[in-house]
């Protein structure tokens, strides 16, 4: 029996009988009607038969396994999964096939899906001699979705080795799961986190299961150089939770970014894992960062986040909740756990929280812990809220309590509240509670009026009662509709012992003149009385001449080292000042008349108007 017989025999081949019709016998020369052709059942078998057939070649006749290899490189894309058996027969015939790769790609080191290909071949030969061959070349290698060459992720993941993995590992700066990758490739990256050092992981919107989930966890809580995470609208097994929770403390994390929708916020839709979720997060022992998005706070999650607090290690703290909290009404903890989680972080210093208006209880409970509370840096933004939303839920949470629980805590010097407008309650509680304020610096946006007349009445008094009196007070930024002239007065009259070294305002619409004729020689006046003022920034501003004809006569009091004024866009300057301000024709004749009137000291003064970027120092 023939060899190839033998191998139909056993499966090896396939054979094929035909018959041949006149002409063909004709063309072949031959005088049978019947012929038979011997194949392998498969491409990729007869690909591997290959490959064993150049390995023999590398062993015993090298000059022509030379002429062999270099006609696979040259059409490597037609002999991809030879050129992958080939380099995974040995270590030092794969090495072979790599270092020809890197020869070769030398003269196209643009081609990005070239270099995928090779580092597709390192790690189908899976060792570690190949993988650093291949690093020495690229030393980083992104995966990403829109970039093909991710199936050397999927060859090391079938081989789910340590080796393997690190080999990827050392390559890479960053790790991506994301939706665009094959569920196997994203497997593979989850991996790979266990074994390497990598600074930093993302996972965007990507649904794991219970492997995928369990290796993610594992390499997160593993003591390697991971520092920063970041999960976007990504879902996971509970097993996930569970580990985190239970490894915690050999967690490297420092910073923790989490961004969920409601339809993807598991933890809270699963009963236990809130509270797993809470005991990691507290139980960092490096975390100082920690940021998260998502509709509301479970119980759950609080509740463990307050029994955990006291061994919480987190520094700046971020919580962006979308969702009216409607949800925390009904919770026995509500805001009040949210105060309490707060406050009784030891080594929290900053802290922020957007949402569409304060939960109930959260300023009641924050004053009663103020003594413990060590935050320095507090920023409320509530500027989701709109009309629609219910106005009476927004003045109860910014009211008199607001302002109490600021003066409470005896740590905080910076104070950030960004709004659609102040409340009366607001107000009224922030005149006569200034002089127990602590704050050192201090930042103000509200973007809209609610009554023009009362606004220019309770910014003239309550608001600069409160602002101008603070003991401490020395940098101040406001961004407001306007100023009121009785603002600006009351600001007058108390330049003299406020202690501010640094002011900033903007209006919050382009279009609208922040002070009036009246009100600019005040805010001259103001700015030439403050005895610590070393700098003042205008922005995007319209200025009436009475601004500088007041600080002029004033100069030689003003203690300021630098006033930037950034003016408003030219059209809208030109607008605002017309008659009183020229700007240079772009016929040069014209500029020559009127430099001669400027020179034969006409009365009217000629300045350039401003461009939009430019400022005046």
């Amino acid at each position: 029996m023939m060899p190839w017989e033998t191998c139909c025999s056993v499966g090896v081949l396939t054979t094929e009988t035909d018959v041949i019709t006149r002409e063909r016998r004709r063309d072949v020369n031959i005088s049978s009607f019947v012929a038979s052709t011997v194949s392998f059942p498969h491409k990729l078998f007869q690909e591997y038969i290959a490959a064993l057939y150049i390995e023999n070649l590398f062993a015993n006749d090298r000059p022509k396994y030379d002429k062999v290899k270099s006609e696979c490189l040259s059409r490597r894309q037609e002999f991809r999964y030879l050129l992958y058996f080939t380099s995974a027969l040995g270590n030092e015939l794969g090495l072979d096939i790599i270092q020809g790769l890197i020869d070769s790609d030398r003269n196209n080191s643009g081609d990005r899906r070239y270099r995928d290909f090779c580092v597709d071949v390192a790690f189908e030969c899976h060792t570690e001699e190949a993988a650093r061959a291949v690093g020495k070349q690229w030393t980083e290698y992104t995966l990403s979705s829109n970039v093909p060459g991710y199936e050397h992720i999927n060859s090391m993941f079938e081989y789910h080795t340590e080796e393997g993995a690190r080999a990827v590992g050392e390559r890479r700066k960053k790790y991506e799961l994301s939706s665009y990758s094959p569920e196997h490739t994203n497997s593979g990256i989850a991996f790979m986190v266990r074994f390497n050092q990598v600074p930093s992981l993302e996972i965007i919107q990507v649904k794991c299961g219970r492997t995928v989930s369990r290796d993610l966890a594992e390499g997160m809580c593993s003591r390697s150089v991971l520092s920063k995470v970041v999960i976007c609208e990504s879902q996971f097994h509970m097993d996930f939770y569970n580990i985190l929770s239970a490894e915690a403390s050999n967690c490297e994390i420092q910073d923790l970014n989490l961004y969920y929708t409601e339809d993807h916020q598991d933890f809270g839709h699963k009963s236990s894992a809130g509270g797993d979720f809470a005991q990691w997060v507290c139980a960092m022992p490096r975390l100082s960062i920690f940021t998260l998005c998502c509709p509301y706070l479970p119980e759950s999650f609080l509740s463990t986040a307050v029994t955990s607090a006291s061994s919480c290690q987190i520094q700046d703290l971020e919580l962006s909740l979308s969702k009216e909290q409607e949800d925390l009404k009904h919770q026995s903890s509500g805001g009040g756990g949210l105060a309490r989680w707060v406050c009784t972080m030891p080594s929290l210093r900053k802290f922020k929280l957007s949402c569409l208006y304060l939960p109930d209880g959260f300023f009641s409970t924050a004053i009663a812990l103020s003594s413990s509370c060590q935050i320095r840096d507090l920023v409320f933004d509530l500027r989701r809220y709109s009309k629609s939303h219910d106005g009476s839920q927004y003045q109860s949470s910014l009211g008199g309590d607001l302002v109490r629980c600021v003066c409470a805590l005896p740590n905080l010097t910076k104070f950030s509240l960004l709004c659609p407008y102040l409340t009366d309650d607001f107000l009224s509680a922030a005149a006569t509670s200034a002089s127990s304020c602590q704050i050192q610096d201090l930042d103000l946006m509200f973007m809209s009026i609610q009554d023009d007349s009362q606004y220019q009445s309770s910014m003239g008094d309550d608001l600069a009662k409160w602002v101008f009196d603070m003991p401490r007070l020395s940098s101040f930024s406001l961004i407001c509709p306007y100023l009121p002239d009785g603002f600006l007065s009351t600001a007058v009259t108390s330049a003299s012992s406020c202690q501010i070294s640094e002011f900033s305002v903007k209006p919050s619409e382009l279009d609208t003149s922040l002070v009036s004729e009246s009100g600019a020689a005040n805010l001259a006046e103001f700015l030439c009385r403050l005895p610590n003022l070393t700098y003042a920034y205008l922005n995007r501003v319209t200025l009436p001449r009475t601004f500088f004809t007041t600080i002029s006569s004033q100069a030689s009091r003003c203690k300021v080292e630098c006033i930037t004024i950034n003016f408003k866009p030219l059209r809208s300057f030109l607008s605002d000042n017309q008659g009183g301000i020229q700007t240079p024709s772009d016929d040069s004749s014209s500029e020559d008349e009127s430099s001669q009137e400027t020179d034969q000291g006409s009365g009217q003064e000629n300045l350039p108007a401003p461009d939009e970027s430019e400022t005046n120092n």
